[in-house]
């Protein structure tokens, strides 16, 4: 899946889920990257589609606390 397949709106996310509203409030109580969410999730959905996974991990490096958190969409 590329970065196209993208932009057509071949993959989503589920903006109104249960499991988005996790996943974005875990991202922001987590996350000590500096960028909203919002400017990321087209990235996200790249690498998720990519490595065929329905998660994304927070880094350690990039984490308020340290340790790797996955986060599920």
């Amino acid at each position: 899946m590329s970065r196209k397949d993208i932009l057509n709106n071949k993959v989503q996310l589920d903006y109104f889920s249960v499991s988005y509203f996790k996943f974005e409030e875990d991202f922001e109580k987590y996350s000590a990257i500096g960028i909203p969410l919002t400017f990321l999730t087209d990235d996200m959905l790249v690498q998720m589609e990519a490595s065929k996974k329905n998660y994304f991990k927070l880094n350690k490096h990039n984490s308020i606390d340290g340790v790797d958190h996955y986060l599920w969409c």
